[in-house]
């Protein structure tokens, strides 16, 4: 699917939820579709949904190990292609993983995430922190 820029509604809806997105980073790149998630789309698959496995340790097995074989990095880390989100937004404690977003392939130097069932779309980094997904707390190369 081409990608293409959210009309004013969508771009409504998406920053009443993730109030941090800059609207210059958002671009859609897939259509709504329950079949696949965040998690499923960071690990490159699109034909099927993957819960965050909890705890954080348990999430970044499933990264670190095969068949993904990514490996953890410094969340600081330049090199990172992949970051695991949870909740709270501020705060050194761990509730929830929530979330997987990676590097896009649509548009180079911004960051991709599918969001649950809705769609999916190219945003920075950072910019999906709040309630929604918590924070960026763990990364992968």
């Amino acid at each position: 699917m081409p990608t293409r820029v959210p009309s004013d509604n969508e771009w409504g809806q998406l920053s009443a939820v993730f109030p941090g997105l800059n609207r210059a980073n958002v671009f859609i790149t897939d259509e709504p579709t329950p079949v696949y998630n965040c998690i499923a789309f960071s690990l490159g698959l699109t034909n099927v949904w993957i819960n965050p496995p909890q705890p954080l340790s348990a999430f970044q097995a499933l990264y670190n190990n095969p068949p993904y074989n990514h490996p953890t990095l410094p969340a600081a880390s330049g090199s990172a292609s992949i970051d695991g989100w949870a909740t709270p937004a501020v705060g050194p404690t761990i509730t929830q993983m929530t979330h997987g977003s990676r590097t896009s392939a649509a548009k180079p130097g911004l960051w991709e995430s599918k969001l649950g069932q809705w769609f999916r779309i190219t945003h920075g980094r950072a910019e999906l922190t709040g309630t929604s997904y918590g924070r960026i707390v763990t990364s992968f190369g």
